[in-house]
């Protein structure tokens, strides 16, 4: 194997956080724990100056930490991948780890007294820690689906103890005694557990051997890709992306293979480590294939936990929804590059029953219409284009097993982004209520999946490259500050110019993507893997193809060691201007493509790369040379856009049903009794509260999906309201209108009747049309733990005359708080019969300190009879 002569890349990794005053979460993530490790001890921010963390999943918790001496400086620090030390005063901390195991080592002063200090984190009734004996305490901590038992040893006897109610417990020693030293074991399952893992993994207190180990376990990973570059900025930033890959997920089961299977039962692995699910599906598109690369044994690994999870009944647990996070987009990029190490038919039904679990935020949408509407959930449109990439992966899946109907089946939903492609703007665009809304979503998308399609319609490469330069701005002048650097949604577009073909303009904006992040502040999680392939000159636009879009490596000479013995060699000749790939060689032999196949990787050998200042050749440009991704299969037929002067009416509506395909009849149905399917000709116009459904069928008869519009007589069409500008996506309910329908939401968000404010308060006006006696006043509100709404403090209804000078007539307090679940609460009150014609509702947070993010409130309804 080729061995370069490199810095230790630990070292390297370690240089860049404490060069770069990372953030409290960074820091969290820089812990002393091994390469997806169950324990993961690093100091915690926010939680006092030597307070030392151990899961890392900011949920459930063992807290530990030296009780310090009156007020301490800032601690002195150094951190390597496996190793963190911090100087105190009065103490010097340090910490290390096993793979389910840490150790923690503390130096007190001559003259200080040793205190050690450990509290929980975690809710739940069964969250306790007991005193087994003078060296031993066992804890169990829980919260959500993160449930941990503790076994923790200490190296001496402490000689008193202190346990109070809501206080962290505190352990004194003697003094003068040699450093003290704790262990630290999890176990998901069970106590006994928790210590069979120590005696496996950690039997004596050899710290030194246990960080030697540690250190190795990282320079064993890390070492998989061997660069040299003069720059060494750049080298630390590269090792540093490369070692939060390998952070999370965190390994869930035992040393002897057992783990907790979601629903509480106990299960045994058969061969394979079993991880924590929510980091799966955080993880960035370019996360797997990088591991695909680099680690395949591993990948392998994450791929049978989704399956074991998806047979335990809970494969979305921890699901986020970027443009980009994807767990079938990881798992299909494992099956489909060739990594095959289990039951390829389990993982294809898993794949299967995860696209179709409609408990996954906008899936009832996605799966009844083609779409993911905006009043259905949140990034609407990111949704859409997510799930049509994982119906493409499990078809594909399903023609390597030879499943042809599945194949069909998914590989038709996988153009269900079609549905969101607006012919006259030419874009991809979000829907609501079955048509196009005012606003956009104000994310740069593609079909990465089904590009060629998107290119046709848009008009040719011409517009899609327009497109692109809209973006970006004037890449030839390096205007830094018009590149979108907001990883994930950015981190393919460069490489999209590849596609056109521009590869010039791929290499161009790469790099200023790639300066942005390692010399601005633009450093997240969602882009280690991103940053990583781009210093290598590639990226998986399409997990899943085993292609990667070619840009401009930045390296000198790198060399990726493989799993399978065989290294891959880079060698390009950077520096003094030349950022534009002139010519190629791979093996010896000239290659002409702008894009790297998966196997041309595995297959090892060197790829030669020669580099000049200005774009003069046409690498990448011939024909066949440039990568493309599309999906193939019957021509689809989107849904037909329904829209209408707005969601609400006072009494007519009139509302318009057009095909997306030119030439395909269009046939309707009104909802009520006696309704009946009927062909469209023109205009509707609806005279009552009703839902319009619309489809459309082609000349060959195939039918589009069906699409629903709701549209709403308002009860009393003499009032009118007007709000603070308020209506946060998906909880817009059409307009303040829902404020006043006569219709009340309930704790199943059904219907869209719900509308969110960001603030600390919201206020509107009503104006009743006419002077209008009133006896009664109230407003409905939402609690919901999970999307982080909280009913307000108190309500205060004022009343004019005039709409101008108001006084209150009615004051309100609610007794919700966050916490408590999900119910609706109506505050109402009598007031004597007065006569007014405004009325002025104000709703205030019950705590005005917090960020936006904590001050939904979700309201619905204001009543006034």
């Amino acid at each position: 194997m080729i061995r370069l002569p490199v810095l230790h890349a630990a070292w390297c990794a370690a240089l860049l956080w404490l060069s770069s005053g990372s953030h409290a979460q960074e820091r969290q993530r820089h812990a002393a724990g091994r390469p997806f490790g169950m324990v993961q001890p690093g100091p915690r921010e926010g939680a006092g100056p030597a307070v030392f963390s151990h899961t890392g999943n900011g949920h459930t918790d063992i807290l530990v930490s030296p009780v310090l001496h009156g007020s301490e400086a800032a601690p002195g620090e150094q951190a390597l991948p496996g190793y963190y030390r911090a100087d105190f005063q009065s103490v010097r901390a340090e910490l290390t780890a096993a793979r389910r195991v840490a150790m923690h080592r503390y130096t007190f002063d001559a003259k200080a007294e040793p205190r050690i200090a450990i509290a929980l984190q975690g809710q739940g009734g069964s969250s306790t820690l007991r005193i087994r004996d003078r060296q031993t305490v066992t804890a169990h901590v829980e919260q959500g689906a993160y449930s941990f038992h503790v076994h923790i040893s200490f190296s001496a006897s402490f000689t008193d103890t202190v346990i109070a109610a809501g206080a962290p417990a505190r352990f004194r020693f003697a003094p003068g005694m040699e450093p003290l030293r704790i262990k630290v074991a999890l176990s998901s399952v069970g106590a006994e557990n928790a210590v069979a893992n120590m005696h496996a993994e950690m039997p004596g207190w050899d710290f030194d051997m246990i960080r030697e180990g540690a250190e190795k376990a990282w320079e064993r990973e890390l070492s998989k890709i061997d660069i040299r570059a003069g720059d060494p900025g750049l080298r630390a930033a590269f090792y540093a992306a490369l070692h939060r890959c390998f952070l999370r997920p965190s390994l869930y089961s035992d040393a002897n293979g057992s783990y907790l299977r979601p629903g509480g039962t106990v299960q045994k692995t058969d061969g394979f480590d079993y991880y924590t699910a929510a980091p799966m599906h955080e993880a960035p598109a370019s996360w797997n294939p990088l591991l695909n690369i680099i680690s395949k044994k591993k990948a392998a690994h994450f791929v049978r936990t989704f399956v074991a999870r998806t047979e335990a009944g809970s494969p979305a647990n921890g699901e986020q929804v970027l443009y980009g996070h994807s767990v079938l987009a990881s798992v299909g990029d494992a099956i489909l590059t060739g990594n095959w190490n289990f039951d390829l038919e389990k993982a294809q039904e898993a794949m299967k029953g995860f696209s179709n679990a409609r408990s996954r935020d906008g899936m009832n949408s996605y799966l009844d219409q083609g779409f993911v509407s905006r009043e259905d959930a949140t990034h609407a449109v990111a949704r859409t284009m997510q799930f049509a990439l994982e119906d493409w992966c499990v078809a594909r899946v399903s023609a390597i097993i030879e499943r042809r109907d599945d194949e069909k089946k998914w590989m038709k939903r996988a153009k269900s982004w079609k549905n969101l492609f607006d012919p006259v703007s030419a874009r991809i665009r979000p829907r609501f209520n079955g048509g196009w809304p005012d606003v956009t979503d104000h994310v740069p998308v593609a079909a990465l999946h089904d590009l060629t399609a998107q290119m046709r319609m848009m008009g040719g490469e011409m517009p899609f490259e327009l497109a692109l330069d809209s973006l970006f701005g004037n890449l030839s002048a390096h205007r830094h500050e018009s590149a979108p650097h907001h990883e994930p949604f950015a981190g393919f577009l460069p490489y999209l110019y590849n596609y056109v073909p521009r590869p010039g303009k791929a290499q161009d904006a790469a790099r200023l993507l790639l300066d942005e992040r390692i010399y601005g502040s633009h450093v997240t999680r969602a882009g280690d893997a991103w940053l990583v392939f781009a210093s290598l000159g590639m990226y998986p636009v399409t997990p899943g193809t085993g292609i990667y879009a070619m840009s401009c490596p930045r390296f000198d000479t790198t060399v990726i060691h493989l799993e399978n013995g065989r290294d891959f060699l880079m060698t390009a000749n950077t520096g003094q201007g030349r950022v534009y790939i002139d010519s190629a060689s791979l093996r010896g032999m000239p290659f002409y493509n702008s894009y790297m196949q998966h196997n041309d990787i595995l297959m090892g050998g060197d790829f030669a790369v020669y580099l000049t200042d200005s774009l003069t050749g046409r690498f990448g440009t011939r024909y066949r040379c440039f990568p493309s991704a599309y999906v193939k299969g019957a021509p689809y037929l989107p849904a037909p856009v329904i829209e209408s002067g707005g969601l609400y009416f006072d009494a007519v509506c009139r509302v318009s049903i057009s095909s997306l395909v030119p030439g395909a009849e269009i046939r309707y149905i009104i909802s009520g009794a006696g309704s009946e399917i009927e062909s469209y000709s023109g205009p509707l116009e609806l005279n009552r509260s009703a839902r319009v459904t619309a489809f459309v069928i082609d000349r060959q008869g195939n039918e589009s999906p069906h699409v629903s519009a709701d549209f709403r007589l308002l009860p009393y069409p003499d009032r009118h309201i007007r709000t603070e500008p308020c209506g946060v996506p998906p909880f817009t309910a059409g307009g303040p209108e829902a404020l006043i329908d006569g219709l009340q939401g309930d704790t199943t968000l059904a219907g869209h009747r719900w509308r969110g404010c960001l603030g600390n308060e919201i206020e509107c006006v009503i104006d009743l049309g006419k002077e209008t006696e009133i006896r009664r006043l109230a407003a409905g509100f939402l609690s919901r733990d999970d999307i982080h709404a909280m009913p307000p403090g108190e309500v205060v209804f004022s009343l004019s005359g005039d709409g101008t000078l108001f006084s209150e007539i009615l004051r309100l307090k609610s007794a919700a708080r966050q916490g408590t679940g999900a119910y609706v609460e109506r505050l109402s009150g009598e007031i004597e019969p007065t006569t007014t014609r405004y009325v002025k509702m104000r709703a205030v947070a019950a705590d005005s300190s917090g960020s936006l993010h904590d001050r939904l409130m979700l309201i619905d309804e204001v009543s006034i009879d």
